[in-house]
């Protein structure tokens, strides 16, 4: 295998043409492009034009066949180049001369000498068509008011800035969501661009057709056999008569998706003249409903003259020797100002069992199970849910020793939740489990049960409260000194605890998809109490707080940031419980440590925190008491079923509020594959930790699911 600094040289010789990546030889006296030069040029980068050409350059991804000298599409690439120019705002540019230069081993490098000019730049952006009609109720003409206002800030080009047709195209098709986001489903908007070359400015208006303001005129189910139609209708906060907003159509979505019976719920607006969800497919059309005709706009004085209809060419004012007039939009046939909403929904089976294979690794550990699962969810006829789950589980605890020392773990729980306890939105949630894992050098298992209530306070908010009981166990392990484990690790360490606490909770989820979210935010704050007139063992308040960011790039890119801080109070003299203290490490939080391997740790010879042996299972983790995590992703979706990530993790864990140092984070940096499934991807993270208790170390992580 090659080093990367021979590679490094390969790529550079590469890039002048005396080495060409690729076996195929040209035919003929054929040459190959391995480079195209951009002269000249400061406005538009090279990479912008090239990769716009029809010439290509041979590498990696474009085999030899594909980049053939060919001198008649050179030509045309000249003019091409121009076109990419006016495109970006620089009217004036134009290719004064190109040529190409014979290179060694039958290759070619293409230069295109360019004269750009002045860009153009936005003189005003107007707005025509705004004005409420003749006759028009109180809340249109107060809408649109309120467009006037708010326009200008949806609109990426203002005055000053450097014209280009991605802006304009971009603005206009902003300027029409937000009439639909605000009531005018119907709404449609043109444009046009007047240039004056002389000046080298440009007017820019867009012209509106608000439609009617739509309303509501009934609300229509598709697609429920299972489930009875008025369950939806009793989470749907919409009536006749109701303005037509898509973010109240997604909250209501949201809210009939909750009900967990419901592969997909889809609000859509029929935008015909179906007088009723029967006459939508039985009956005949009912007449058409409403005019509103947009009145003729004059331009604002002293801007450019206003340009003739053109809706993507830019036009000169050199060319004419007089103002054109405006020209109006053409009218629209008659446009109904009430519309059915058409709410489609995705049932689920009412009842399912199904039988899984799950495999993890962390580069330590690795794990196989076969969760099985039975489902009902529809109990009693009123849409109560319950779900029975076994998961056993194979697990080596060391991938790198002998694979004969695997042990057996389970997780067995029976969960019910009904969605609609007292009142519509209050659901009721009862859950008892069971989970032995060997993972590490101790065995545990632990017994729970939880009862919660989880409230809709506003759409995208929820509120928890809930009760919890835990029976926690330890086996097979060398016990610390008790004083030493509290001095070191702040540890109330027992083979068994038993604790109950209460929970609340704040949740506030405005993703766009559960398992794969590519806009929005997410954030939450949990608290646990327990207290000994609970029957709790220990006494101790927990805090939990979890931010997420979602920002779309494009559609091949995401930004995702998440970032999470816990804190526990506690008495000093007593310590923390094992089951109740915060951990971090793992293909979730920061991947340059294995699962849980954050934070204090216990050797197999009861030392706290000292020189363990080589083995994984030498050490038993504890993690600590106070946590701050922070992660960033940059995730790049290259096809529907295939995308990269390549991320930084950031975290710390301390036992004793004295010891925590914000500016000693432990940093885990790395690329991830991701797999994309209907369940969520399939992902392969390595993690390299570039600064850690023990400097430069690796892990790699195998599991479904993103991050965060």
């Amino acid at each position: 295998m090659p080093s990367l600094g021979v590679l490094a040289l390969v790529v550079a010789l590469g890039g002048c043409g005396l080495v060409r990546l690729g076996d195929i030889e040209p035919p003929g006296d054929r040459r190959v492009i391995t480079e195209i030069e951009i002269r000249d040029n400061s406005g538009v980068a090279d990479g912008d034009i090239v990769a716009e050409l029809s010439s290509r350059v041979q590498g990696l991804s474009v085999p030899a066949e594909e980049a053939l000298v060919d001198v008649s599409e050179i030509g045309i690439d000249a003019r091409r180049i121009e076109a990419i120019y006016a495109a970006r705002g620089y009217f004036r540019a134009r290719v004064v001369d190109y040529w190409i230069e014979n290179r060694p081993r039958q290759t070619a490098r293409v230069v295109f000498k360019v004269v750009e000019g002045p860009p153009t730049r936005v003189d005003a952006v107007h707005f025509l068509g705004l004005d409420a009609p003749p006759g028009a109720d109180d809340e249109t003409v107060a809408r649109l008011a309120a467009l006037r206002e708010s326009l200008p800030e949806e609109v990426p080009l203002a005055k000053g800035d450097v014209w280009s047709e991605d802006d304009y195209r971009a603005g206009r098709a902003r300027v029409e969501l937000a009439l639909r986001n605000r009531g005018f489903v119907h709404a449609q908007v043109e444009g046009d661009n007047y240039v004056s070359r002389e000046r080298s400015l440009v007017g820019v208006y867009y012209r509106v057709d608000p439609g009617p303001l739509t309303r509501i005129r009934e609300l229509c189910v598709v697609g429920s056999e299972n489930f009875p139609k008025e369950r939806i209708l009793r989470r749907v906060e919409l009536a006749p008569g109701d303005i037509v907003e898509p973010s109240r159509l997604r909250d209501t979505e949201a809210a009939i998706y909750d009900l967990g019976v419901y592969f997909s719920v889809n609000l859509r607006v029929v935008r015909s003249d179906v007088a009723s969800c029967d006459a939508r497919t039985t009956g005949p059309k009912a007449p058409t409903v409403g005019v509103i005709a947009p009145a003729t706009p004059t331009p604002p004085a002293g801007g450019p003259p206003t340009p003739p209809d053109d809706n993507a060419t830019a036009r000169d004012d050199n060319a004419t020797a007089a103002a054109p007039e405006l020209a109006v939009l053409a009218p629209r046939r008659r446009l109904p100002d009430h519309v059915l909403i058409e709410i489609a929904v995705q049932e689920m089976p009412p009842w399912d069992f199904t039988v899984g294979v799950g495999a993890l690794t962390d580069s330590i550990k690795a794990e196989f199970s076969l969760p099985t699962t039975f489902q009902d969810r529809d109990l009693f006829d009123s849409l109560v849910g319950v779900r029975l789950k076994v998961d056993p589980a194979m697990v080596i605890p060391s991938i790198t020793g002998s694979w004969s020392d695997m042990q057996f773990g389970v997780e067995a729980s029976a969960l019910l939740e009904w969605p609609s306890f007292l009142e519509e939105f209050i659901r009721l949630g009862l859950e008892i489990k069971y989970e032995r894992d060997p993972s590490q050098d101790a065995e545990t298992d632990q017994w729970s049960g939880s009862i919660g209530l989880t409230r809709r306070l506003l759409p995208g908010l929820a509120g928890r409260v809930g009760f919890n009981v835990s029976r926690f166990r330890i086996f097979d392990i060398t016990r610390p000194d008790e004083q030493e484990a509290l001095d070191v690790a702040a540890l109330r360490f027992r083979s068994a605890d038993t604790l109950t606490w209460f929970d609340l909770g704040l949740i506030l989820d405005k993703r766009d998809g559960l398992y794969d979210a590519r806009r929005g935010f997410y954030a939450s704050i949990q608290a646990q109490l327990s207290l000994p007139a609970l029957l709790s063992n220990v006494e101790y308040l927990r805090l939990l707080g979890d931010v997420r960011a979602y920002i779309y790039i494009a559609r091949w890119l995401t930004v995702a940031l998440r970032s999470r801080v816990g804190w526990l109070f506690f008495p000093t003299e007593q310590g923390t419980p094992t089951p109740a203290r915060f951990t971090s490490g793992g293909p979730s939080t920061n991947r340059g440590f294995a699962t849980g391997r954050m934070g204090d740790y216990l050797c197999s010879d009861g030392t706290l925190n000292g020189s363990c042996g080589s083995d994984p299972t030498d050490r038993t983790y504890f993690g600590g008491n106070f946590l701050v995590e922070s992660n960033a992703e940059l995730r790049f979706y290259l096809l529907d079923w295939l995308g990269l990530v390549g991320f930084v993790d950031a975290s710390h864990l301390w036992s004793h509020a004295s010891d925590i140092d914000l500016l000693d984070p432990y940093i885990a940096v790395g690329p991830g594959l991701r797999i994309f499934t209907p369940v969520g991807p399939i992902r392969l993270d390595f993690g390299f930790l570039v600064r850690g208790p023990v400097g430069f170390d690796w892990y790699g992580h195998f599991s479904l699911g993103q991050a965060f």
